[in-house]
C-alpha cells in the first residue's frame, strides 16, 4: 500500500505539473491573430491604413495597407477572415516595404514557437512570395499556386530582446493580388522539468499522502 501511495503521489504530481506547463505553453503573445477584429460582414472585404484600428497589427509605413478578408476570395483558415499581404490599396512602389508587423514581449534567453496558416490568393499563380521574420529569424517564402490551399509553418526561437518583432512583408508584385495569413501564434516553449527535481516533487507529494494514511490510522 506504502508503495502504491508513494506511486500515486508521484502520478498526480507529475501530472499536475505537466497540466500548468501545457495551459502555459497554450497562451498566444500574439494579438488578434486571426484578424478577427475588426469584424466584417461574411463575404466582404476591406483594407485599413494607421488611421484604422487593426487590433494588434501595425504598417511597415505610413504607404502600406492591410487588408482583411471575410470567407471572399478564398476561406480563412480559422474563424472567419484573414489578411492578405499585397494589400488592395497603398500607394508603395516596388522597392519599398510593403507588410504589417507586431512588436511581442519577450524574455531574453527564452524559447518561443512561432506558426501561422499560409496560403495562394485564389487564381493566382506564380506572385504569391512573402518574407516572414521573428527576431533572429527570417524566411522568403512561396505560398504556391490557387490550388495550393492552406499550408502551415513554425519555428522556435531564442529571444534576445524583451521585445520581439513578428514581421509579414510582401516580395513579389506589388498587383493587390498575394498570398495569405491567418491563425498566427506565438508561445512560450516550456522549460523542461530536470528528472532529480520532478522525483523530488513526486516523493515530497507521496510522503504528505503517507503522513494522512498514518493518522487516518491512528
Amino acid at each position: 500500500m506504502k508503495t502504491f501511495a508513494k506511486l500515486s503521489g508521484l502520478l498526480c504530481t507529475t501530472v499536475a505539473i505537466c497540466s500548468v506547463a501545457s495551459t502555459a505553453a497554450a497562451d498566444n503573445l500574439v494579438t488578434n491573430g486571426g484578424f478577427e477584429n475588426p469584424n466584417l460582414a461574411p463575404g466582404t472585404w476591406s483594407w485599413f491604413d494607421e488611421d484604422t484600428d487593426v487590433e494588434g497589427w501595425k504598417l511597415l509605413n505610413e504607404d502600406s495597407t492591410i487588408e482583411i478578408r471575410n470567407n471572399v476570395s478564398g476561406t480563412a483558415y480559422e474563424g472567419n477572415q484573414f489578411a492578405e499581404i499585397d494589400s488592395h490599396r497603398y500607394t508603395a512602389k516596388a522597392g519599398e516595404s510593403m507588410g504589417f508587423f507586431q512588436d511581442i514581449m519577450t524574455t531574453v534567453g527564452k524559447k518561443y514557437k512561432l506558426s501561422f496558416a499560409f496560403g495562394p490568393r485564389n487564381n493566382v499563380n506564380g506572385d504569391n512570395l512573402f518574407k516572414v521574420t521573428f527576431g533572429d529569424m527570417w524566411k522568403e517564402m512561396d505560398a504556391g499556386n490557387s490550388n495550393g490551399g492552406w499550408q502551415l509553418f513554425s519555428d522556435t526561437i531564442t529571444a534576445t530582446s524583451d521585445t520581439t518583432r513578428l514581421q509579414f512583408e510582401l516580395m513579389g508584385k506589388y498587383d493587390t493580388l498575394g498570398a495569405n495569413i491567418d491563425d498566427v501564434h506565438v508561445t512560450a516553449v516550456p522549460e523542461p522539468f530536470s528528472l532529480l527535481g520532478l522525483a523530488a516533487i513526486g516523493t515530497v507529494g507521496a510522503a504528505g499522502i503517507a503522513r494522512k494514511r498514518q493518522a487516518a490510522q491512528g
